[in-house]
């Protein structure tokens, strides 16, 4: 199970990381996931024996990893859309051949015009959004704006299972615990069960 985390782990940085630059890996992306899909689903159907004991942890850790990938992207992509060979086919000069090609990109964002400025604010948004995510919804579920869904119990107004059965499965199962009861000596319901 950990590897099929590995590998959707995998392709979504990757694809995060370089999409910018790279527009057909989202197309490859979404292919990868839909062949991950569709054998998971042969592999559950036909092969597998019996399915993995695995809790909600490695789930939510996975999904904890997975919400950084934007970060991969804005900072990825607001290198990218900073470059002027690319985008603004502007080229320095270069007077020696034994001197470094000077690129003209410093990284700051109002030194650019262009594409890169936009990415630079997706950035901040970002990152704010993640530090002051969980201090939000914490003033939310402190002024009961919010609460949460672990919290939320459902009474339906139901009875036991035996209550809920119909009338002939009631009198089929008390005819033979009855039976078993008197005859074999086994008895599988408790006291007051039979009221």
């Amino acid at each position: 199970m950990h590897f099929k985390y590995a590998t959707c782990m995998n392709t979504i940085y990757t694809v995060f990381m370089y999409g910018l630059a790279i527009p057909v890996m989202f197309p490859i992306a979404a292919l990868t996931f839909i062949n991950i899909y569709l054998v998971e689903k042969l592999c559950v159907a036909y092969w597998y024996q019996k399915p993995p004991m695995y809790g909600p942890e490695l789930n939510d850790a996975a999904l904890d990893m997975m919400r950084w990938a934007p970060l991969t992207y804005f900072l990825f992509g607001y290198w990218i859309m900073g470059q002027k060979q690319i985008f603004n086919n502007v080229t320095p000069t270069v007077t020696y051949s034994n001197v470094a090609v000077p690129s003209d990109h410093n990284g700051w964002p109002w030194n650019e015009n262009g594409p890169a400025v936009p990415m630079f604010f997706f950035l901040c948004a970002f990152v704010a959004f993640m530090c002051l995510g969980k201090f939000f919804t914490t003033c939310l579920k402190k002024l009961n704006m919010s609460q949460d869904t672990d919290e939320i119990e459902v009474d339906e107004q139901l009875g036991n299972y035996f209550e809920t059965l119909p009338n002939h499965s009631r009198k089929n199962w008390l005819a033979t615990e009855i039976n078993n009861s008197n005859r074999l000596g086994i008895k599988t319901f408790g006291i007051g069960a039979y009221d």
